[in-house]
């Protein structure tokens, strides 16, 4: 009840911390009283300190379901915000910011060129 109330108003979920890390027997229950950052916020953090993200750490992440964590990623890549690493076949997909130097370094110029004509081609449906 408490992480659902917590996760609905956008906050952190509670810390617990129990006898380990306490004196006394004893449960400490922690809640910040800020918000969480935007989910892209958190992705950008994420592709920052990782160089790519996946769609289970997007979902870990966010704590979201798979369908949906799916459909944010095509958004940021129909919106020229993350290019889709598929070399790794679909089930290995990893997506990076366009035209980072991490992309630069594991993409060809050819396969960069083909994902932005395929997310051209895509827009233009």
């Amino acid at each position: 009840m408490m992480f659902s109330s917590m996760q609905a108003v956008g906050s952190y979920p509670p810390l617990y911390f129990s006898s380990p890390y306490l004196e006394q027997d004893a449960v400490m229950v922690t809640l910040l009283n800020e918000e969480r950052p935007a989910v892209w916020e958190q992705v950008s953090d994420w592709i920052n300190r990782n160089g790519s993200i996946s769609n289970r750490e997007l979902r870990r992440i966010a704590g979201i379901e798979t369908l949906k964590a799916s459909k944010m990623l095509k958004k940021w890549v129909d919106a020229d915000m993350l290019v889709p690493d598929t070399s790794k076949g679909k089930q290995g997909t990893k997506y990076m910011r366009v035209g980072g130097g991490y992309v630069q370094q594991y993409l060809s110029l050819s396969e960069l060129t083909e994902a932005k004509i395929r997310i051209v081609e895509r827009k233009n449906l």
